[in-house]
């Protein structure tokens, strides 16, 4: 007896609700009116869903989206472009289509200026933030009485990756929320503070200060030139602490 394989669109059924709501079989991208505003239909690979795109004063735009999960229960998300790869996300659940639809559209992040730049806190009870210094993203998480901070600067994860003396640079606690995003802002350039304390004979010496200027680009440059000229494998140059033994100067 042969098997009988359904096809992807048997295999993909239309729901229920999304059927309801247009009154038959949406195609992609056709519009519907919900909640006040017009969202369009998705056939994603594993969820069917819709979409609302609205254009905020000041470049942002908020995009929406609605469906039903697997537990029946409609979920909604909600993501917030503050700049070209730059999003704030967050998630929810309703009863109903509608009032998830109600509850992205009504949804929007607490918004903090410090540091010259817009933190925005995440959901939860504990108390997050995030945002992005000079396209590096930084979050904030505070636990009991202590704020703790993490950035990721892809050139200066390269540098600690280097030289692992420096153990865990751009992350750390603070006692208060500024100091926290303080130390966020700044952590390239304490990296830069902290490179002229390790080295690893006279070369990587010279090549940090002479090449070290704000902790970013300068750093991973300098020490991958210096790899080169010693003719030693990137990975597997340690910095040493001063007074400690260090390597010979090719």
């Amino acid at each position: 007896m042969e098997a009988i394989v359904a096809t992807e669109a048997e295999q993909k059924q239309t729901p229920a609700w999304l059927l309801e709501l247009y009154g038959g079989e949406p195609d992609n991208y056709q519009t519907v009116e919900l909640a006040g505003v017009e969202w369009w239909c998705w056939h994603g690979c594993t969820r069917q869903e819709i979409n609302c795109h609205i254009k905020e004063d000041g470049g942002r735009l908020r995009m929406v989206k609605c469906s039903q999960g697997d537990k029946g229960v409609f979920v909604w998300g909600f993501s917030l472009l503050v700049a070209d790869g730059q999003y704030i996300c967050a998630y929810g659940e309703a009863e109903t289509l509608l009032q998830a639809a109600e509850a992205a559209l009504a949804y929007v992040p607490e918004e903090l200026d410090f540091g010259g730049m817009a933190w925005f806190r995440g959901q939860g009870e504990a108390e997050q933030w995030e945002g992005w210094v000079n396209g590096d993203r930084v979050r904030i998480h505070a636990v009991n009485e202590t704020c703790r901070w993490e950035r990721k600067c892809a050139e200066a994860e390269n540098l600690l990756e280097f030289c692992d003396s420096f153990g865990s640079g751009l992350s750390g606690k603070t006692a208060t929320r500024e100091e926290a995003m303080q130390a966020a802002i700044d952590a390239p350039n304490k990296l830069r503070e902290l490179a002229s304390k390790f080295v690893i004979g006279k070369l990587v010496e010279e090549a940090y200060v002479r090449g070290v200027t704000d902790g970013r680009e300068e750093m991973r440059v300098a020490a991958h030139s210096v790899a080169s000229t010693v003719g030693r494998d990137i990975n597997r140059i340690r910095l040493l602490p001063p007074g400690m033994a260090k390597a010979k100067a090719a």
